[in-house]
């Protein structure tokens, strides 16, 4: 406690432990709530960002084979007046990990919880007629202890690697681990018509030879705390370190018609350097994609390549067989900061590997071209990456979870 507060001060201890004490009485809501039967018919879904990711995929497969004509379905929400209301839904607020009446109150009579992100239900009493479900936010290639309090029923991964890796993150059993695949990558085997014509339509993307996406794993954030302490450049980007750089790269994608998809992270996305003019170069947001109502895996197939690094859009990536290009600039800093794993992860990067402007440079005019070297390599891969290649995963999910709309 000493240490504490040393490190926090008085004041910022006392703060702490005064919302410490209010969360404690406000998780008596849940308890209180517990006397009310579970209703088996009620779902929770959560992701971050709000809406969003495998929850909103498994979400949306429901909406379309009319479960909810038969289900409840609850999403806890940051942002309750920005989520576009939707029929037969009622959003619950999450913001500020407050345990708010109305939350405590559906969390405690679902029959299920679905999340990516914050399982709610974790310093919590599971039911007993309850089943909690972890869809995760995807395997990446990013070291992290996670959380030693395994609270869920089932760990939903994609394949033997994932089943592995995640399930040590997770410090949980195999056993528990379901390789029923993600529900996002779902959208790559449907209609995508409307979306496309939705994403063309704003960004005018029939204008450009070639459309290449960038996810880039954040390092450098408006929020100092949650930054990686070695990277200090000014675009907050591996490979280029200066605005200027960032810049001449967008007048050589213009000379060659390609365009760059600059997918930015949500923890990064108010640096001064999105802020800025590109051609060429199309700086996505978070807020963007909620406006058009549109999920990122729904954009993937309408593009002819990707770049990014340790994320894990490069395993869903896998699936729509295109070029992969790794940024590995800085892979020795930022696993001796964050952390890369599993040790041979370099080694599971089935693409081409750059480490500065020019090698970029002369991959992305490859994609252009149409050459895609690795192409056998991801093949003998993925595999052990996806166990199914059918795009059920929802379906499957709904199977082992007794869901039935019958």
């Amino acid at each position: 406690m000493i240490k504490k507060i040393k490190k926090k001060g008085i004041r910022k201890s006392l703060q702490l432990a005064y919302w410490h004490f209010i969360n404690k009485i406000k998780r008596g809501y849940y308890y209180f709530f517990c006397l009310l039967p579970v209703r088996e018919a009620r779902i929770v879904f959560e992701s971050e960002g709000d809406f969003s990711d495998n929850t909103r995929a498994l979400y949306d497969y429901m909406k379309n084979e009319d479960y909810f004509s038969k289900y409840q379905a609850i999403w806890l929400v940051d942002d309750v007046e920005k989520v576009k209301q939707r029929e037969n839904v009622i959003l619950v607020s999450k913001k500020g990990r407050k345990m708010r009446i109305r939350t405590a109150y559906y969390l405690a009579t679902c029959g299920y919880y679905f999340y990516t992100h914050s399982n709610w239900l974790v310093n919590l009493k599971q039911r007993r007629k309850q089943k909690i479900v972890n869809l995760t936010h995807g395997f990446g290639y990013k070291e992290a202890k996670g959380s030693k309090r395994t609270k869920f029923d089932a760990l939903v991964v994609t394949g033997d690697i994932p089943a592995k890796e995640l399930s040590r993150y997770n410090h949980c059993t195999l056993e528990k681990v379901q390789k029923l695949g993600y529900p996002r990558n779902d959208y790559f085997y449907s209609d995508l018509s409307e979306v496309k014509e939705k994403v063309e339509e704003k960004y005018r993307l029939k204008h450009y030879e070639s459309r290449i996406i960038w996810m880039p794993t954040f390092r450098k954030s408006f929020n100092k705390a949650v930054s990686e302490d070695y990277f200090e450049n000014e675009t907050g980007l591996p490979i280029f370190e200066t605005k200027r750089e960032l810049k001449d790269f967008d007048a050589f994608l213009k000379d060659k018609g390609i365009l760059l998809i600059l997918k930015v992270h949500h923890l990064q996305a108010e640096l001064s350097v999105f802020k800025e003019n590109y051609s060429n170069i199309l700086v996505l947001r978070d807020v963007e994609l909620m406006e058009m109502d549109v999920q990122l895996n729904q954009i993937l197939p309408l593009t002819d390549g990707l770049i990014t690094d340790y994320s894990s859009v490069s395993t869903d990536y896998m699936l729509l067989d295109k070029p992969i290009i790794y940024t590995l600039d800085d892979y020795e800093q930022y696993n001796a900061s964050r952390g890369i794993w599993p040790p041979n992860a370099i080694d599971l990067m089935k693409g081409e590997h750059v480490y500065s402007v020019e090698e970029l440079g002369k991959a992305v005019l490859a994609i252009d071209k149409g050459e895609d070297i690795y192409r056998k390599e991801r093949d003998k891969l993925v595999g052990q990456f996806h166990e199914n290649l059918d795009g059920n995963a929802s379906k499957r999910i709904l199977k082992y979870a007794g869901i039935d709309k019958s």
